[in-house]
């Protein structure tokens, strides 16, 4: 059957409320014990004082339920506050923390009167000590109250004594003082008359037959009768039982017998009414003037209430003692389940009840909430219930359903059986019970269970302080419990944490590592000990990353905002690696960031083989320009050689500069077209710079229609007021070409292919991309009217080598390709298709948050410093020589040109060293390349600024050189403004590191 989710699962408890008073000078800390306890379920009611006189002004003017003190404030200490809340004269809970207090401190505290004390790095705990010094202050104050009504009781009594001690001086000495005038007689008779009616106690006079001759008003409503004349003339079995009427009789004759009084007996009498009674009697006999006993008079004080305080307070006392005993168990077990028998055996026996037991909740698809009978004490002579089978997975809705609301509310179950309706009451009354007491047990916010106390042999009213404090022991029991989860939880977390396979760092919210787990050892060679107390970038920054890239994650995790991406960093060893790397705030409750954790992952094998992947791709992509390449070089060439010719043949100055112009146009065409031709073959890493993706289609229009053929046409649609995204230009280039080489694939009999650009915003309810934060994007969008794809393919199309097409015909590479580079770019890929009607492929692109940062690109591209410093030109090109020395010499520079490494070292001689920079081709003749050169000179001047050119990729012409395109690395065919730029911030730098 289907399961229906039950409507009372997870029930969370209401929060319980809490007054407590913060003696603390930090908001932060502060906050932080506020949010510990919310998590511990309370509802803090608090209030924050930071000196002495704050403090007692707080404690003068409200009630508190606890106090929490750090250690250590300006002019101020725990201890100072530990002694104004002792003086006080509150049962308050005091708990000390602090981040520096030591064993020997704590324990000077815990003498001075602190009930417990925490390490601020420990402040899961102070939930648990919470609730813990709660129920011990509830503890002593429940005892406080027996103790109390105990000692009024006494009081009272001995009051009560005092008075029938005075009340039997005077009857003893008008007796003994009696007159024999009848008029005395009549006088002394109406006062003792008066006196006796009066008195707070009963008073009797009894005769030689044991029958009464005179009552007091108080005996006689003792004895149930209307007016003392209705006890004259009758004896103690007339209002007593047999057996008790007796034992008084026997008492009265050996009075009356021996001329003894008997004082002070204690005796337990039932009441005529039933009721069972206490009295303190004291009995003397009564003789005439010839010293004869005729007999006897009594007085006797009620004092049952005194016995049933001292009664409550010894159940009450042995409740407490029972109780603490077992919340000293639970505290010191590793497992709740092996004292339960032990604590329901105390407290049974305590409370003087026939069975105490314990179930726990299971939940049921077909039967919702179910309880199951676990554990059990019973008393002598009573039937076990833990075999009942009805009690085995019952239902509540069956066996109890009036009880589940009760205890679900956090509310004790308190109930006399005849009160109950069936079924509690069928199930209780075959049980033998006469009154139950049922107390939730809750583990954490969870309902776990409940503890129950029947009692087989009264029907019990329960008290309040013994509910309370029995319920002290389920909340223990509860706490307990949660505990264990909590403890387990946490082992599970911190093995879970040391065994993960990617490397975990928490940092504070400076950054400063604070914990890392062994696979951080494993990815970066250094030890948790190495790292703690420092910043991931001290260890592991590789500079190949520039300050916009960590400037815009800092921004991002200081928002408050989750960073995904990847980057290199550098192992213990100098080796590079690259990794994955996540980075999430942690917030406290007043949203305040404290700390943040990084989770790494070490992808860089993977990369290698995605750049094998990419690179195969690009290879083939490469392939099928070749043709078209090969004319459209023939083409420009045509043109440079023409008008090359024209202008030597001699032509009008107009005509000779449109000449120029045709021949610089064609040079840069060429030009484009090989820096292509190199991005697409050559390995790179993310080198992302601010650019306009309007640029970047128009400059593939050209190659994409070579690519997709004469059949298919090629629609473009640019964004009016631009682009601007911070991405690779090379990688960009990859996907478009990509895309276009998939559609072109998907229209087989031919069709259009529509490129476009369009600006969203994205929010995080239209997406499904948890990641990815709001804000503003640029959308490229790339659409086919193909064969579309099918939807059982739909979810694997980003998988590397998963292809649709016949063996031979695709690598299954490109969209492997296109998901890692946009992902490398923060952004992702959506796909829209329909089998038979075409396909569209959406990639989002974060939008230049600033988009004058294009604009502050191209003037410094157009704006480049000259200066007079001397430069070493070394070149076996003749032609590019000459050009560079002219564009040198141009913004002022002196230059000094040599053909090959021995010209340049015969240069450098004659300068006597004096040249600020190096400016050579890597490949050169004549047996010294261009790094051996520099390296030579650079021996003789470590200071001499070094700028490699090279026809080849970077990664090929300079091999075990760290080359970065525009710092140290020219690529050719490179524009003067780009030589005249570089060159100018190699010569800064030096500058820069020179200025003190």
């Amino acid at each position: 059957m289907n399961y229906t989710p039950n409507p009372l699962r997870e029930t969370a408890a209401p929060p319980q409320p809490l007054r407590v008073l913060l003696v603390e000078d930090s908001d932060l800390d502060a906050g932080l014990l506020l949010r510990e306890l919310e998590r511990a379920g309370f509802a803090p009611d608090w209030q924050r004082v930071a000196t002495a006189a704050d403090l007692q002004a707080a404690l003068a003017g409200e009630p508190w339920e606890v106090v929490l003190s750090d250690y250590s404030m300006p002019g101020f200490t725990g201890f100072d506050a530990l002694e104004i809340v002792k003086a006080s004269s509150q049962d308050l809970p005091f708990i000390l923390i602090s981040g520096t207090v030591g064993e020997e401190t704590a324990v000077s505290a815990m003498k001075a009167g602190a009930h417990d004390y925490l390490l601020k790095d420990q402040l899961a705990r102070l939930g648990g000590a919470v609730k813990r010094e709660l129920r011990d202050a509830e503890v002593r104050r429940a005892r406080h109250r027996a103790e109390a009504a105990a000692r009024a009781a006494e009081a009272e009594t001995r009051h009560q004594l005092k008075l029938v001690e005075a009340a039997r001086n005077t009857l003893l000495r008008v007796v003994e003082d009696h007159q024999h005038t009848e008029a005395s007689l009549w006088a002394e008779r109406n006062l003792l008359r008066t006196l006796v009616d009066h008195l707070p106690v009963c008073v009797y006079v009894k005769d030689k037959a044991a029958r009464k001759t005179l009552v007091n008003a108080m005996e006689a409503r003792f004895l149930g009768v209307a007016s003392e004349a209705e006890a004259v003339g009758t004896d103690d079995a007339a209002f007593y039982p047999a057996d008790q009427a007796e034992a008084m009789a026997a008492i009265d004759r050996r009075i009356l017998e021996s001329g003894q009084p008997e004082l002070d007996r204690e005796e337990f009498l039932t009441r005529p009414d039933g009721e069972p009674a206490w009295v303190l009697s004291s009995k003397v006999p009564l003789r005439d003037a010839n010293g004869k006993v005729t007999g006897l008079l009594g007085i006797s004080v009620d004092i049952t209430a005194r016995k049933l305080a001292e009664a409550t307070m010894r159940r009450r006392l042995a409740c407490e003692h029972a109780a603490a005993d077992c919340m000293s168990l639970m505290v010191q077990t590793t497992d709740p389940a092996e004292c339960f028998p032990r604590v329901l055996a105390l407290l049974r026996t305590a409370v003087g009840i026939s069975r105490s037991y314990i179930f726990r909740n299971e939940e049921s698809p077909e039967a919702g909430w179910c309880m199951t009978y676990s554990y059990e004490d019973v008393a002598e002579g009573i039937a076990p219930q833990l075999p009942n089978p009805r009690l085995q997975h019952a239902p509540y809705a069956e066996v109890a359903p009036s009880l589940l609301p009760v205890l679900q509310a956090r509310q004790p179950f308190a109930r006399l059986v005849q009160e109950l309706s069936d079924p509690e009451r069928a199930l209780l009354t075959a049980q033998g019970v006469q009154s139950v007491l049922i107390l939730p047990i809750f583990c954490g916010t969870r309902f776990w269970g409940f503890i129950g106390f029947d009692d087989c042999v009264t029907a019990r009213h329960w008290d309040t302080d013994d509910i309370k404090l029995l319920q002290v022991v389920a909340d223990g029991i509860g706490v307990t419990l949660h505990r264990q989860e909590a403890e387990a939880q946490l082992r599970l977390q911190s093995s879970a944490l040391e065994a993960a396979a990617n490397a975990i760092v928490i940092t504070d919210c400076n950054g400063v590592i604070q914990w890392a787990n062994p696979a951080f050892t494993t990815f970066t060679g250094y030890t948790p000990a190495e790292a703690l107390g420092r910043q991931p970038g001290e260890l592991l920054k590789s500079g190949q990353h520039d300050d916009t890239f960590y400037h815009a994650m800092w921004d991002t995790i200081l928002a408050g905002q989750i960073w995904q991406g990847e980057i290199i960093n550098r192992r213990k060893d100098g080796s590079l690696y690259t990794e994955e790397l996540t980075i999430t705030p942690l917030k406290d409750p007043s949203g305040a960031i404290t700390h943040f954790i990084a989770v790494k992952q070490d992808v860089t094998q993977r990369k290698a083989l995605e750049e094998q992947f990419r690179q195969s791709h690009k290879m083939e992509a490469i392939g099928q320009l070749a043709g078209g390449v090969a004319h459209d070089f023939n083409n420009m060439l045509a043109v440079i050689m023409g008008n090359a010719s024209l202008v030597q043949m001699g032509l009008s100055p107009e005509d000779q500069q449109h000449a120029l112009q045709e021949i610089s146009r064609a040079g840069e065409r060429a030009s484009n077209l090989t820096r292509q031709l190199l991005t697409f073959s050559r390995r790179q890493v993310l080198q992302a710079r601010p650019l306009d993706l309007n640029d970047i289609v128009s400059g593939m229009v050209k190659m994409l229609h070579r690519i997709i053929g004469e059949d298919i046409t090629l629609q473009t649609k640019l964004l009016k007021d631009g682009a601007p995204v911070y991405a690779d230009p090379g990688m960009i280039e990859q996907v478009l070409l990509n895309l276009s080489v998939n559609a072109r694939d998907a229209m087989l009999n031919g069709g259009e292919l529509a490129i476009s650009l369009a600006r969203v915003h994205y929010e995080p309810s239209a997406s499904l991309q948890p990641l990815i934060q709001p804000g503003e994007f640029i959308r490229l969008s790339v659409r086919d009217t193909g064969c579309g794809i099918a939807p059982e393919h739909l979810p694997k199309i980003f998988d590397p080598f998963y292809t649709t097409k016949d063996v031979g015909k695709g690598t299954g590479l490109g969209l492997a390709t296109v998901h890692g580079i946009v992902k490398q770019h923060q952004g992702w890929v959506e796909v829209d298709t329909h089998p038979g009607t075409g396909t569209t492929f959406h990639v989002y692109l974060p939008r230049l948050a600033d988009p004058r940062q294009l604009q502050a690109a191209d003037q410094e591209a157009t704006h480049v410093r000259g200066g007079n410093e001397k430069i070493l030109l070394v070149e076996d090109e003749a032609a590019v020589r000459t050009l560079t020395t002219r564009v040198l010499k141009r913004y002022g520079y002196q230059v000094f040109e040599a053909a090959n490494g021995l010209e340049a070292i015969s240069i450098w001689q004659d300068q006597h060293g004096e040249v600020d920079l190096l400016l050579t081709d890597i490949v050169m003749p004549e047996g010294m390349s261009g790094r051996q050169l520099a390296d030579q000179l650079r021996a003789l001047n470590p200071a001499l600024q070094i700028i490699y050119t090279s026809g080849y990729p970077g990664e090929v012409a300079g091999r075990g050189l760290e080359l970065r395109e525009g710092v140290n690395f020219l690529k050719k065919p490179f524009a003067p403004l780009s030589l005249a730029k570089t060159v100018r911030a190699s010569l800064d730098a030096v500058a820069e590191a020179a200025t003190p």
